[in-house]
């Protein structure tokens, strides 16, 4: 037997506020964090530095799919309170986390001996890039022995507002380190050595709430290895997932230079924390649509993801339609008084709002993908997508430099919107596909009004102009759409 409706909302609110907690610290810390690593150290050392995460990424690719079929496989367990078979699942999980951490040991070796002869710089030499290239794999090593078995459970059980809290704690701690490392004139390797530290402090309180909340779990019950079957084809989803997002920066490593690749991640670290913001309303809605799916309602099933669909496009409309006007303003202030690169570019800036829009559009989409664990359905979209971005990226970056590399994403997202349209416009919902394309139409139509809006009305009212036009034409169409006017 499944929840009650009441036991979904109730974990549901509890996964918002939590999310939200986590959200607003993210962005804060994220903000912050930057901006001190590039005042200490200069834009070139935090290009290095962002380089190295997107190769540490693609090593990651080891615990590909394992995360997400162990949430789906425990799903119907949790659900009909069976913890013999959750114990089983679990057990399946430690073993194979733990075969994947030694992996992961292996390659993070691998690759801090062969980095300094792929992004080859002045600013660091040889040991000091293997250190740092360790040192920037600790945290992953740290979350397949240790971490990622609580938080599998807890993402399954609709409990992630546990993860949520522990994690903001986390990055505070974090901020609290670096920011006294710095202070104290410590090296980049030092500051990135201590910023490792809080992650213990997470692992305390995550193991503490799972002791506490479901008393004596057997991690060492027999294993149900066959429970995870579903691993390979969602590890083939993720592989393609890390390439399209990992790609953009692995290309730039080998066309343009470290501080270029600056300019994208301070870009991209805004698109990310809007984001970031906008998951806040969809956290815990996964396994709660997978909880659903478990116990058989389909009208339910139908009736909730047809209203998540059109009041998320109604969000993101909003959303991506107040940082296509205050994108570039940011960007100034943030990089005011960094002078080694210019990262004033107004076109790049509007492509990675369009780009966020795109990449936000299909998030429905994905989410169900993950909920009712039908990962094959989407293989071949991925694919074409994974090769779009690749082969346009390579060409476009050659040609148009950081402009390229986003028109290529871009493209690439169109693609998957359209495909994704067609494939699950009638998977769940009532009416038949082109109506999803009329939200998707509808969605960027109103950015790019409500964008003509505010440059014809700035020098009299902008606020005033925008809230207007985008509440009323927004609220018309999308809140119409939910009551069936």
């Amino acid at each position: 037997m499944g929840q009650s409706n009441s036991g979904r909302t109730n974990k549901f609110i509890k996964n918002v506020i939590g999310s939200a907690v986590l959200q607003i610290v993210t962005i804060v810390t994220g903000f912050i964090s930057p901006k001190l690593m590039l005042g200490a150290f200069g834009s070139e050392i935090n290009g290095i530095t962002s380089s190295i995460l997107q190769f540490i990424s693609y090593i990651s690719l080891v615990e590909a799919g394992l995360a997400n079929a162990t949430v789906f496989a425990l799903y119907k367990p949790l659900a009909q309170k069976d913890t013999k078979a959750r114990d089983a699942v679990i057990s399946a999980s430690r073993i194979s986390y733990r075969n994947i951490g030694l992996i992961f040991v292996l390659l993070s070796v691998i690759l801090a001996a062969v980095y300094p002869f792929i992004g080859q710089t002045d600013a660091l030499n040889y040991g000091e890039l293997f250190l740092l290239v360790l040192i920037l794999c600790a945290s992953g090593t740290l979350n397949f022995f240790i971490l990622a078995k609580y938080r599998t459970l807890l993402t399954a059980d609709q409990c992630s507002y546990a993860i949520s809290y522990s994690s903001a704690i986390q990055l505070i701690v974090y901020i609290v380190l670096i920011y006294g490392a710095i202070k104290l004139n410590w090296g980049i390797i030092a500051v990135r050595a201590v910023g490792v530290l809080p992650m213990f402090l997470t692992a305390l309180i995550l193991y503490i709430f799972v002791k506490c909340r479901y008393g004596k779990i057997n991690f060492y019950e027999k294993p149900n290895m066959k429970a995870l079957d579903q691993r390979w084809n969602a590890m083939f989803l993720q592989i393609l997932g890390v390439v399209r997002s990992g790609a953009p920066v692995v290309i730039m490593t080998w066309i343009l230079d470290f501080k270029l690749i600056s300019v994208y991640t301070i870009y991209n670290m805004i698109a990310g924390s809007i984001t970031t913001c906008i998951s806040v309303f969809t956290s815990g809605l996964s396994a709660s649509f997978g909880d659903i799916y478990a116990t058989g309602d389909k009208k339910l099933l139908r009736k909730s993801t047809e209203e998540f669909r059109t009041a998320f496009y109604l969000l993101i409309t909003i959303v991506y339609s107040v940082m296509l006007v205050t994108l570039m303003p940011f960007i100034s202030l943030y990089t005011e008084g960094i002078t080694d690169v210019n990262y004033y570019l107004p076109l790049f800036g509007v492509l990675i709002t369009l780009n966020g829009l795109l990449d936000n559009m299909k998030a429905p989409h994905g989410m169900l993908v993950f909920s009712f664990g039908k990962f094959k359905v989407v293989k071949k979209q991925n694919v074409i997508q994974a090769v779009i971005i690749v082969v346009l990226g390579v060409v476009f970056t050659y040609l148009w430099g950081l402009v390229g590399i986003m028109a290529a994403l871009c493209i690439s997202n169109v693609y998957m919107l359209v495909d994704n349209a067609q494939i699950f416009g009638g998977y769940v919902a009532s009416e038949k596909y082109f109506s999803a394309y009329t939200n998707v139409c509808d969605c960027v139509w109103l950015v790019l009004f409500m964008h003509v809006v505010w440059l014809c009305s700035r020098n009299v009212c902008p606020m005033a102009n925008l809230c207007c036009y985008c509440w009323s034409d927004c609220g018309c169409r999308y809140f119409g759409d939910i009551l069936d006017f």
